[in-house]
């Protein structure tokens, strides 16, 4: 009897032991973006300027992606790295400006484990066109 209780503890443990282990880690938190304003651009013909409001939660990291135009970001608050394809990280922190160009495959996350980062971003894009879209 008794090793056959020893048998079963032992059983219990090693299930919720695997059942911890084998659980997925929780999911990185999601970057939220917010268009705030979409208008012509008067001068540049079949161009439009896209102003968005981008938030990075603690921790988190955009997906590889490019702009269909050239991108001026201005940090609010907090800091981001980007990541483009053959080059060196780059910090941007609060108060700080960043030009990206068109088609330049890249990656922005967050470093902080505790502050979000908000940006606000303009990017000079043909007419109709999304302000960027993911890349394998």
């Amino acid at each position: 009897m008794i090793r056959t209780a020893g048998s079963l503890l032992i059983a219990i443990v090693a299930s919720f032991t695997v059942a911890a282990y084998s659980q997925q880690p929780a999911s990185a938190p999601a970057v939220v973006r917010q268009e705030l304003d979409r208008v012509p651009v008067e001068g540049l013909s079949g161009y439009e300027a896209v102003t968005m409001r981008t938030t990075f939660p603690a921790g988190a990291m955009g997906s590889r992606h490019v702009h269909t135009g050239q991108e001026f970001i201005y940090v609010l608050s907090g800091s981001i790295v980007i990541q483009s394809d053959g080059e060196e990280p780059l910090t941007v922190k609060a108060g700080e400006a960043h030009m990206t160009a068109p088609n330049r495959v890249h990656r922005v996350s967050n470093p902080s484990a505790a502050e979000p980062c908000v940006l606000v971003a303009i990017s000079m894009v043909p007419r109709g066109q999304p302000a960027s879209r993911t890349v394998e």
